[in-house]
């Protein structure tokens, strides 16, 4: 197939769930013909270092969007793709549920060949799976470097669901936020709690924001009123927070201080 001339007609190349493998893709990688590929999408290939070291020397000079999503990457492999021409284009990466670490994380928050990117999705498990609690999660380090990037300059929208960050962490690296352009933040699924949630709700950086994602945060009450308070969550176009333990009294307020842009 990689030899095909007719591949030069692709646009975009789903291989989503599929025996692709690291000999797949090095073959693919190879292939003169992938010229006009504006999307790719490797999710649950079983791709490693290996693979994705031949898909970093690859010529896609028209490469927008590529989805890594849920394969075996390490540090060495996400770092020599963030470093390659490969990603001087592209506007959407999605590479969570990975083995790369902070290492990893940190080579695309400092990564030079970035700066058009506009969307990034780093959804659990991430890094090496480190133990919090009991549970999987991302690191405060990590997300503290994707957060304070100076690299990032294009970045809208950052989905770090499922990181099990508690909310006093999260605020505590927006606090550092320096991306510029950041409008969709999704937190979902970390345990934020009442505490983090007063935290968030504090967080002036937090004022430059379109749509916050707090859906299954474990906020009860208490933090979900101090948000209903929040000068800095004004400019807010969608704010969720469903599956939260809230009672009927709370999400009357939420609604009287948001309307129809918050979610319950």
């Amino acid at each position: 197939m990689a030899r095909a001339p007719a591949l030069e007609l692709l646009c975009e190349f789903d291989f989503n769930w599929g025996r692709m493998g690291n000999p797949g893709l090095q073959a693919l990688a190879a292939s003169p013909h992938l010229g006009n590929l504006s999307s790719l999408s490797f999710e649950a290939c079983s791709l490693s270092d290996r693979g994705i070291l031949a898909l970093a020397a690859a010529s896609l000079g028209r490469l927008r969007k590529l989805n890594l999503h849920q394969n075996t990457i390490e540090d060495a492999g996400i770092a020599a793709l963030v470093d390659s021409p490969l990603c001087d284009n592209l506007t959407n990466l999605s590479a969570g549920q990975n083995a790369f670490g902070d290492d990893g994380f940190r080579a695309i928050a400092e990564s030079a060949r970035l700066g058009k990117l506009r969307e990034l999705a780093l959804r659990l498990p991430l890094g090496r799976r480190r133990v919090v609690g009991g549970s999987l999660g991302g690191t405060l380090a990590s997300a503290r470097a994707l957060l304070s990037s100076r690299a990032l300059t294009s970045l809208e929208h950052l989905d770090l669901r499922r990181w099990e960050l508690p909310g006093i962490e999260i605020a505590s690296a927006l606090h550092d936020l320096a991306l510029p352009r950041l409008k969709r933040l999704h937190l979902d699924e970390n345990p934020v709690g009442d505490a983090g949630a007063r935290e968030l709700a504090n967080c002036e950086p937090l004022r430059q924001l379109e749509h916050l994602a707090l859906d299954q945060c474990q906020i009860g009450d208490a933090g979900a009123l101090v948000l209903a308070e929040s000068p800095y969550l004004e400019g807010l176009r969608s704010l969720c927070l469903g599956a939260n333990p809230l009672s009927a009294a709370t999400k009357e307020r939420l609604s009287a201080r948001f309307g129809e842009r918050v979610s319950t």
